[in-house]
């Protein structure tokens, strides 16, 4: 899998078989520091929170990379909108009460 992130362009995800886009959130933004560590992180963390494995990264749908995208664009929306790297990391609560059960 290629991840391919746009800042506020937004995302893809290309698999062998398939490619995903995910839009950006536009918000105002404060500080851009950590944004691209987070999103990879965030992005990692879905595709664990949905038992993709590194053998079946390859054979994921385009949904659910839509989902990986999606949470991680949702997670950097929040983190730029306040200055520093992790301090101004979301929690998932907080991801959640903004931009639903992603």
């Amino acid at each position: 899998m290629i991840v391919y992130t746009c800042g506020g362009n937004g995302a893809y995800a290309f698999t062998e078989n398939n490619t995903s886009v995910s839009e950006a959130h536009k918000v105002n933004i404060k500080d851009t520091t950590g944004a691209g560590d987070g999103f990879i992180g965030s992005f990692l963390w879905k595709l664990r929170e949905l038992g993709i494995t590194p053998q079946t990264l390859g054979t994921t749908n385009e949904r659910e990379q839509r989902a990986c995208l999606d949470f991680a664009n949702a997670f950097c929306a929040e983190s730029v909108r306040k200055y520093g790297a992790i301090p101004s990391y979301p929690t998932l609560e907080t991801i959640r009460q903004q931009y639903g059960s992603l």
